[in-house]
């Protein structure tokens, strides 16, 4: 257990019982290991003493389990590369705008913040690889420095889908700021209490392109071996999903071999 990304060096309250672990498997190999149920359920009450970061990250929700697996390992990895901007070890680097322009959908979307008298900031996470994951910051409107920045973070194999998730979710949340005058709900936090206002800019460039070919499933899985991080996958979907054959859902996590 405190070998996974989220563990946050607390100990268990109490001995761990049979009913406090569940069965994952290696995404590199199907080996079945057994995980704390507090790791793979760390908003709920079996994570109560902490001994886990309360986090979404590496939960996922899909019409298949390979497509589930795939969303739970880059918002595993988005985590941990957004964890390493804050810290300064990996810096995030900005996205120049004539760059994110290159896309049709990005470039909508950021400029409609000019009817909101909104900039954005859109920052590439290198510590999220082999992943791509995006930071995007909608700064307060001039004069309205006191408010906090709606910002989102979004994580796919491919560029393209990782800007376009972040980007739109960031202006959304800026759009119900503007109209409802309330923050938007941004659901359970990939990172508890993280701020982007505290975020170090790196200083060098980051040379993404919109058409780069996005790494398969198994390469990405295969240079995070290599690198020395396990992905455990866990099947969390519910008896009833299960019985109606609807959506899977489940949880990857990181952890070191």
């Amino acid at each position: 257990a405190t070998a996974l990304d989220l563990h946050t060096g607390l100990a268990p309250a109490a001995p761990r019982g049979s009913e406090h672990w569940l069965t994952a498997v290696s995404l590199h190999d199907g080996t079945p290991r057994r995980i704390p149920a507090a790791a793979v359920y760390p908003l709920s009450a079996a994570n109560a003493h902490r001994e886990f970061e309360p986090s979404a990250a590496g939960a996922a929700a899909g019409w298949t389990t390979e497509e589930v697996r795939e969303q739970g390992l880059c918002s595993a990895l988005a985590h941990r590369g957004l964890l390493a901007a804050l810290r300064g070890t990996a810096p995030a680097l900005r996205l120049d705008r004539d760059w994110l322009d290159g896309d049709d959908e990005v470039a909508f979307l950021l400029g409609s913040l000019r009817h909101l008298d909104r900039t954005a900031r859109v920052y590439a996470l290198p510590g999220a690889a082999p992943a791509a994951a995006v930071l995007a910051v909608v700064d307060p409107a001039e004069g309205e420095a006191a408010t906090a920045p709606d910002w989102a973070v979004g994580s796919a194999l491919a560029v393209r889908d990782a800007v376009r998730d972040a980007v739109r979710e960031a202006v959304g949340r800026a759009v119900v700021r503007h109209y409802d005058h309330q923050p938007a709900d941004s659901g359970d936090p990939l990172l508890a209490d993280a701020d982007p206002r505290a975020l170090p800019e790196g200083e060098g460039r980051c040379d993404w392109s919109y058409d780069q070919p996005a790494p398969a499933l198994a390469d990405a899985l295969a240079r995070l071996d290599e690198a020395g991080t396990l992905a455990l996958f866990t099947d969390t979907t519910t008896i009833d999903l299960t019985a109606v054959r609807g959506m899977v859902t489940g949880t990857v996590s990181l952890g070191t071999k």
